[in-house]
């Protein structure tokens, strides 16, 4: 392997951990707003919307930061959709 073929490809391992990082952290959002909606004690309902925007937050960052193929662009905005549409329900209630 010459120098070109390991820059390339320690380039796709780190967009590849990129795009790992922005959809755990969605589904983390994704499943703290469950939680949230889940439990009847005001504490715990707060801390859990407080984290899923967090993780909201942080995916958003990162998104905008990173080269993401369209492929996986399109999933990521999916689950954005989901977290949005998941962060204004827990507001609601």
């Amino acid at each position: 392997m010459n120098d070109y073929e390991s820059i390339a490809n320690a380039r796709e391992t780190y967009q590849l951990a990129q795009i790992q990082f922005i959809n755990t952290e969605l589904d983390l959002g994704i499943t703290f707003c469950q939680v949230a909606k889940a439990t009847t004690i005001s504490e715990t309902k707060t801390r859990n919307i407080k984290n899923a925007h967090l993780a909201f937050e942080t995916a958003i960052e990162y998104l905008r930061e990173a080269p993401i193929p369209i492929s996986a662009r399109e999933l990521l905005l999916y689950k954005i959709h989901a977290l949005e549409t998941l962060l204004a329900e827990c507001n609601e209630s």
